[in-house]
């Protein structure tokens, strides 16, 4: 132990339950016992503490947790350092300062939940801590879900606010923001852990590196949140840090964020080998060193279903990496930047389901038809879930001058009521300016009021304001707001400008004027509800039948949560049960359809909560509504919702991910078929161009795909093999066709490509549909080699011309057809 390199007495406090009791209530959690054990091995490794003064508790109950705070209270000198580490179920308090109640083992009531911070506080003050000058630290790999969402009994009690000391330094660190939930796995804990044994200098630097070292191992499913970061920093070590290279930039995680199949997977590789951190980390890393670059390539679908057959970090990376050297040449995306948002609007727990039901089925074959089907069902879930495009134009006081007043402090932890109180009081002061108020939370204990004027204010006006607002903030003692220093005016508004655009923007086309508006999740709902309630989203309806959800980049945001920007920022209306089961869309399913959805409403969970009541269940009715929608799905909807496996799954999500598997298998024979068709095909003379009936059989022709320019009409596509037949024999009577079909032989991709282009409706009666012939034609024509086989030639022109027909396929739903034959000609003849 190098007790040499402890600079001053630390005490250490480690908490870890994850045995619950058996009743349902609570569940297990299989990853918080790793957690435990690495996070005391590692304090201990590190020498931060001698062993007397690790305090190490694995399934504590309620007194046991108590008597360990206050023993390690009691051991505390001047000066001391303290470090409270808790992994566990928790909740999220608003009405106690947004403060967090652990649960105890067995977990079964809220009289056995302990306030963690207040309760530390609290025997810190009987102690006599201003003669003391602590250091205290809390660090929590918990999920911090909303008290109003417990499944314990009875009601969290009203707290009475421990008195802090003014000389004491706080830091709080969170798995995750309030009120979210986080995923049970090893990801804090672990890399906690790594981050001890490798002596970082102070805490500053340890709590920063394990903010972006979690949000990045954990690839987005993890984003921490650091509160009250002190100016006064706090010495671990007397070594240096050890330096640590960024496992990835910023610009690679959004890359894979967005691969939304490829990431989960890749999330639940890394919580499999996290327990070696350091091969884990390297494994992450050597990834993202293949994707970082233009990695617009790592949305392909063909190479996200094959990532998912890999075991391991190196064996994805090995695969990606030869994808990438395969299709270096690769120029366009295959899929369009549009769709690749569109997935963002999928829920999460959606996309698991289905990637769940994905990898229960046998990936071994990983045809171009497996690709188009799992595109094809992302885009029915992503078409389900509506975006609300606000206005974007902007007027009214959007166009005046900003001023911008900072605050700092401790205010980036007010609860939902605080944040009420203040707003009130801030409109009744900006009412007497006559002026516009945008607020805004930037960086740690920071808020950011931002001034609408119409003309300049006065000095007296400015000092005013200030004045009054510092008034109001001394006189809110028990409040967070007690720790705000006095208002001050800026000279420039960092990090606002977007975010202040965007909110005007909506602002300035409300028929009754909203004077003030928080820049977080919370103030833009409300916002759009009242724009929505002025009926501009869907005529007749109210923003109470809606259930709004705001997705950035890293998925949807929580009601507390502060905006970043406007950057890839969506707000997305899915309608609620009561007011969706009145809508003409589900009047427009057929009755045996809607009997279903009604029985499965009434189905009641295991603590007697209704399906209908889960905001799982709207997501099941509108992917069961979206695929039954499809006539060669419509039967197999209704055979899963029927079968015997339906009625035994225990919610909504178990269902939806019944739903895919047999989505998913039904699918599955189609796909055999066509590739026994492909190799029958592979044997015939050359000049036959898809003339079989075997060839022609299920290959997705008929695959409805939605038209982007929002309206439900799919692109209709011929169906049958007499109507292709009939379409290849106008194409050989135009000039150069008959050509074009010999050529095309040579090329067994670009000629299924051209297959189902003509057999998209409208394609071959454009007015440009002789030229594309002409332009295709130039572009199949056989070239002279030098150096290498005529047959490695062909490959080349094949793939590339395959991904050009896949890019006017693509254009086609995006454009239409007309449009998109013509940006064909302009580009490539």
């Amino acid at each position: 132990m190098t007790t040499a390199a402890v600079r001053s007495h630390w005490v250490c406090i480690v908490i870890g339950i994850w045995n619950y009791d058996e009743g349902g209530r609570l569940e297990s959690l299989q990853d918080v016992e790793q957690e435990h054990a690495e996070v005391t091995q590692a304090v201990l490794d590190s020498g931060l503490c001698e062993r007397e003064d690790v305090y190490s508790l694995a399934n504590a109950t309620y007194d046991e947790v108590k008597e360990a705070i206050q023993k390690a209270v009691d051991s505390l000198k001047r000066c001391s350092k303290l470090l409270v580490v808790y992994m566990g179920h928790s909740y999220c308090d608003e009405k106690n300062r947004n403060h967090t109640w652990i649960v105890p083992s067995p977990g079964l009531k809220w009289n056995n939940c302990i306030l963690l911070e207040d309760e530390v506080a609290r025997q810190v003050s009987k102690e006599g801590s201003d003669t003391r000058f602590l250091d205290i630290c809390w660090i929590f790999s918990s999920c911090r879900t909303d008290c109003a969402y417990s499944r314990l009994f009875g009601q969290p009690e009203p707290v009475a606010a421990p008195v802090y000391s003014s000389n004491d330094t706080h830091w709080k660190f969170y798995a995750c923001p309030k009120r979210h939930e986080v995923m049970d796995t090893p990801f804090l804990g672990c890399v906690l852990a790594s981050l001890l044994r490798a002596h970082p200098d102070s805490l500053q630097s340890l709590l920063r590196k394990l903010k972006d070292e979690v949000r990045y191992v954990s690839l987005g499913e993890v984003h921490p949140e650091l509160l009250e970061d002190p100016t006064r920093d706090v010495t671990l070590f007397g070594t240096a840090a050890v330096p640590r290279r960024p496992i990835m930039t910023d610009a690679v995680l959004f890359f894979l964020e967005k691969a939304v199949l490829m990431r989960q997977h890749l999330v639940e590789l890394v919580s499999r080998e996290i327990s070696n951190y350091a091969s884990a980390r390297a494994g992450l890393a050597a990834l993202a060193d293949v994707v970082k670059g233009s990695s617009d390539w790592v949305f392909d679908l063909s190479l996200q279903l094959a990532v998912l057959k890999e075991e391991s970090l190196l064996s994805v990376k090995e695969a990606v990496e030869k994808y990438k050297v395969e299709n270096e040449r690769l120029q366009e995306r295959r899929v369009p930047q549009e769709e690749v948002n569109s997935w963002g609007k999928i829920p999460k727990e959606s996309v698991r389901s289905f990637l769940t039901a994905l990898c229960n089925r046998d990936l071994a074959e990983l045809t171009p038809e497996v690709s188009n089907a799992t595109r094809k069902y992302l885009r029915k879930m992503a078409q389900a879930h509506r975006k609300v495009s606000y206005p974007t134009s902007l007027g009214g006081a959007s166009s005046g001058i900003r001023e911008s007043v900072k605050i700092g402090g401790s205010v980036g932890t007010l609860s939902f009521e605080e944040q009420d109180a203040f707003f009130e009081e801030v409109t009744r002061l900006a009412e007497i300016l006559n002026i516009s108020v945008d607020m805004a939370h930037f960086g740690t204990g920071c808020l950011l009021i931002v001034l609408i004027l119409s003309r300049p204010l006065l000095v007296h006006q400015k000092q005013a304001f200030c004045g009054e607002l510092h008034a109001y903030l001394q006189s809110k003692e028990q409040s967070s707001l007690a720790f705000a220093r006095k208002p001050v005016f800026q000279s420039s508004l960092p990090r606002a400008d977007n975010l202040v655009d965007m909110v005007e923007s909506i602002r300035s086309g409300l028929k009754s004027p909203v004077n003030s508006c928080w820049l977080n999740v919370r103030g833009l709902k409300a916002l759009m509800a009242k724009w929505i309630d002025e009926g501009n989203f869907e005529s007749g309806s109210a923003s109470s039948d809606f259930r709004l959800r705001i997705v950035c980049r890293e998925g949807e945001m929580e009601d507390g949560e502060w905006l970043r920007g406007t950057s890839d920022l969506q707000v997305v209306a899915e309608p609620t049960w009561p007011f969706w089961k009145q809508s003409s869309a589900f009047k427009e399913l057929d009755a045996e359809l809607t009997g279903l959805l009604h029985n499965l409403s009434k189905r009641e969970m295991d603590g007697g909560l209704l399906w209908a009541d889960t905001a799982s269940f709207m997501d099941l009715a509108l992917v069961i509504s979206s695929l039954a929608a499809e006539p060669d799905l419509r039967d197999l909807v209704l055979r899963a919702l029927r079968g015997d496996e339906a009625s035994r799954c225990q919610g909504p999500r178990d269902l939806e991910i019944h739903l895919w598997e047999e989505i998913l298998a039904g699918d599955k024979c189609s796909v055999e078929a066509s590739t026994k068709s492909a190799h029958h095909s592979a044997e015939l003379p050359a000049g036959t161009m898809a003339r079989t009936t075997g060839e022609l059989g299920d290959q997705g022709y008929r695959t409805s795909t939605s038209i982007p320019s929002g309206s439900s009409t799919a692109v209709a596509e011929v169906g049958g093999e007499k109507a292709v037949l009939d379409r290849l024999d106008q194409v050989e009577m135009l000039e150069g066709g008959k050509q074009l079909l010999d050529q095309i032989e040579k090329f067994p991709q670009s000629k299924q490509c051209l297959l189902q282009l003509i057999a998209v409706a409208r394609f071959m009666s454009a007015a440009a549909f002789p030229q594309f012939v002409d332009v295709l034609r130039g572009l199949s024509q056989p070239v002279a080699t030098r150096g290498s086989s005529a047959s490695d030639h062909n490959e080349e022109i094949d793939e590339g011309l395959a991904q050009t027909l896949e890019k006017l396929r693509d254009d086609i739903e995006k454009e239409g057809v007309d449009r998109a034959i013509d940006l064909f000609i302009e580009e490539w003849n």
